[in-house]
């Protein structure tokens, strides 16, 4: 059992506290406002540990470990459910409040640093500032003192970048992951790798001021790194050090922990420059100690001292009613008028559409240039396909060609929403981090992609329908030109859609691209075109009328298409 104490100020002035961390081999106990590094071999999963304490719903603890926060059940720690299971109470929910930053720094790589972290800030705004500011004005407060702290100001117009996209530097992109952290204002932050890519300067300021962050606003900060230099190690208060099973065999003060193991006969080499969190490892590492570690551990005084200050001086220290029922308050007066009491979310779902939207138009405009390919494409292809079939005679002979030409504008706007597949593939493990930070909910994030498709599907479908229709000489009237361009236009939003959901629930690229090559061709051979409707197998017929969205638009098409003068059908 172990256990982690954070108490924070949010910015009207609540009160907040909260208690966190247990596990079934690890006793700890944290005070408010402190720093613990936890380090190990590399096989004692230090990272995975850290993303345990953060109740990850991809890594769900075994049944044998207990996990509380300010003796506040870790099942609370979970996203709202709608069914609470037993021991869960929706009404103190903690998701928002225990945040884990993983060491990806995934972003939208085309975004600026700027439309990345205002939105978050905007999603945290709470609904009452006492100094009277707007929800704009706390938001760029919030943004340009964290960015200043972090040493970003100069880069807030950059796009963030990736591997692949030029942009902000690595140690830049691990601040701006630490940034949006940060905004998130939890009272638990869990860091794994902060310091990766980082000079040992900026490892250093960014660590002061965390201790800063963490003190002022009475919270806790857990870290695991790989290397830890002795001038970052001095900053901790805590350290937590794990064995190559990823058993606790040491856990107190940093300044403790290199005097208790050279009592256990280990001498540090200070002549070859070795750090003190290096000793601390190389006690370890490749010596096949771990049982005897262990149980000099187990036998201690320091692990009876921790065992009296768990039981004992913590549970009277810090009382359920006064520690975090307080924090529930506070939480619950943050959130909109319209946002549920049950919900980890602090605006409303109508605001997070409208600061997703926002963010999405951002996001074209980043990457306008491919958008102005894709419409020069169009273009190009609506000439040469409107070419192909250019004046068609309103006979009945032409009419196989008509079909042709209604399924082939209905079939490339669908084809070209399959470039979806890949950004939602992509952002996934951003919507689901912004997710557990309590910012954005993945359904607001749906509509609001819609609402970014709209203008865009809109120009390409009159753009490529509006050439091939004049140019193919279709029915003159105005009102059959309206119908061909919302079908098409409503089919390419349905299809849109369906590969966004696709992508979804896929595990991976490939199985996405896979699922809906196929599934858009059995849509297309079941529209009535290859096959016509009454030669379909009737154990398959249901496609073409429940799930064929193609089917629909293209009869409604065809049917106005055929609809011929008298004397074109008696000639013919």
């Amino acid at each position: 059992m172990e256990r982690e104490e954070a108490r924070k100020e949010p910015h009207n002035s609540h009160t907040r506290s909260l208690t966190s961390l247990a596990d079934l081999h690890l006793l700890r106990v944290r005070q408010q406002g402190e720093l613990l590094l936890v380090i190990g071999p590399p096989t004692a999963n230090a990272s995975i540990l850290v993303r345990a304490l953060s109740c990850s719903d991809d890594l769900p603890l075994s049944p044998a470990s207990h996990l509380d926060y300010g003796l506040v059940g870790h099942d609370n720690a979970h996203r709202p459910t709608f069914f609470p299971s037993a021991g869960r109470d929706n009404l103190r929910n903690l998701r928002s409040q225990v945040v884990y930053m993983d060491d990806r720094d995934v972003h939208f790589a085309s975004l600026s640093l700027e439309a990345t972290l205002r939105p978050a800030a905007e999603a945290k705004t709470p609904e009452h500032r006492q100094d009277g500011s707007t929800r704009r004005q706390w938001a760029d407060r919030l943004v340009r003192g964290v960015v200043d702290a972090l040493g970003l100001a100069h880069a807030l117009q950059t796009p963030v970048g990736s591997p692949l996209v030029r942009g902000l530097s690595g140690g830049e992109r691990k601040r701006a992951s630490l940034a949006e952290a940060l905004l998130a204002r939890a009272a638990v932050l869990l860091l794994d790798g902060p310091f990766n890519g980082l000079d040992s300067s900026t490892a250093v300021g960014m660590l002061e001021y965390l201790r800063a962050w963490a003190t002022d606003g009475r919270r806790s900060v857990v870290v695991t790194t790989p290397h830890c230099a002795d001038a970052l190690y001095d900053q901790f208060d805590k350290v937590l050090v794990l064995d190559s099973r990823g058993r606790q065999v040491f856990f107190g003060r940093t300044q403790d922990a290199q005097p208790y193991f050279e009592q256990r006969g280990f001498s540090r080499r200070v002549d070859l420059g070795e750090g003190t969190a290096e000793f601390l490892v190389g006690c370890i590492e490749g010596r096949h100690n771990d049982v005897d570690l262990e149980r000099r551990w187990a036998l201690s005084p320091q692990r009876k001292q921790l065992l009296h200050e768990l039981d004992e001086t913590y549970p009277a220290t810090y009382p359920l009613d006064t520690c975090a029922d307080p924090l529930f308050a506070a939480l619950h007066d943050e959130k909109s008028t319209f946002t549920p009491r049950s919900s980890h979310y602090t605006v409303s779902f109508g605001r997070q559409v409208a600061l997703l939207t926002r963010r999405q138009y951002a996001l074209i405009r980043a990457e306008l240039p491919s958008y102005t390919t894709k419409t020069v494409v169009n273009l190009l292809l609506s000439v040469t396909v409107g070419t192909l079939f250019f004046r068609l005679p309103a006979t009945t002979e032409h009419a196989f060609t008509r079909g042709s030409l209604l399924l082939l504008s209905i079939m490339f706007n669908a084809y070209l929403s399959l470039a979806e597949l890949g950004k939602t593939i992509e952002g996934r493990d951003i919507v689901k981090r912004q997710g557990d930070y309590g910012l954005f909910s993945a359904s607001a994030l749906a509509v609001a992609r819609v609402l970014g498709d709209l203008p865009l599907i809109g120009v390409q479908c009159a753009l490529f329908g509006t050439i091939t229709y004049l140019l193919a000489g279709l029915q003159p009237t105005l009102k059959a030109f309206a119908t061909y361009l919302v079908f098409v236009y409503a089919t390419a939003l349905n299809l849109s859609c369906l590969f966004r959901m696709v992508a979804a629930f896929s595990p991976n690229f490939e199985g996405a691209i896979r699922f809906c090559g196929v599934a858009l061709n059995v849509l297309v051979m079941y529209a009535g075109y290859f096959i016509p409707t009454p030669s379909m197998r009737p154990w398959l017929k249901w496609v073409h009328y429940v799930v064929d969205p193609i089917s629909y638009s293209y009869e409604v098409r065809l049917s106005l298409s055929l609809s011929f003068p008298a004397h074109a059908l008696l000639g013919s």
